[in-house]
């Protein structure tokens, strides 16, 4: 199983080579990604907890899950990406509530099998074919342990505060996504301006629940 500190010794062959497991996350890989610009990508992910790694011998950048920051990331850039996951789900057959009690099922049922699925995206964002050969053999997909919507790892050098709102952080990504202003007493993205009833809405939406938690930043 890789350690946090092996994650830029992984090969890009190994890279898709995960994406093509069922259950696996899903990765956005960004081409040329100059040391620079690395810098921008890690202060984004600190931001945003977004779990990243370069990828061996190359200047792509990957990303795991948080496919749409990825791409508005990538747009930032004008770099081109390419997204890779196995989109494929299932349930456990127990009952919900006692599954999370317990974590005990005796089986799973599939409730979604697609397949494997290769999406690519041009500097500005426009989908485009896909720039990165997917068509690997004889290669072992390395174990991140990680959970197609739980990422857990870290790069070194950004660690992440642990005290954390769910809730804030996913409305933080949703105005990054939508080119949002960065505030840097509360560590969050929120509307890029309040001259709608909604842009009102929403900024008072974080602002309650920074209160709700107790919490004066991210």
């Amino acid at each position: 199983m890789l350690k946090i500190t092996d994650l830029q010794s992984i090969s890009l062959e190994e890279t898709i080579a995960y994406t093509k497991k069922k259950e696996s996350c899903s990765i956005t890989v960004i081409d040329n990604v100059s040391a620079n610009q690395f810098d921008y990508v890690a202060t984004i992910s600190d931001r945003l907890r977004l779990n990243i790694f370069r990828i061996k011998d190359t200047e792509m950048v990957a990303i795991v899950n948080d496919t749409n920051v990825a791409i508005k990331l990538s747009k930032d850039l004008n770099k081109r990406c390419q997204v890779m996951y196995y989109d494929y789900a299932k349930r456990p057959s127990a009952n919900l509530a006692s599954y999370a009690l317990t974590g005990y099922t005796p089986s799973w049922i599939v409730i979604k099998d697609k397949g494997y699925v290769v999406k690519a995206y041009d500097e500005i964002g426009n989908q485009i074919e896909q720039w990165l050969n997917t068509d690997i053999e004889n290669v072992i997909a390395p174990d991140f342990n990680l959970k197609p919507y739980h990422a857990l790892f870290k790069i070194r050098g950004y660690e992440h505060r642990q005290r954390c709102s769910e809730s804030i952080l996913e409305l933080s990504k949703h105005h990054y996504i939508n080119g949002g202003n960065y505030n840097e007493d509360r560590k969050c993205y929120y509307p890029k301006d309040t001259s709608t009833a909604k842009d009102i809405s929403d900024y008072n939406k974080l602002e309650k629940l920074f209160t709700k938690f107790g919490f004066k930043s991210l």
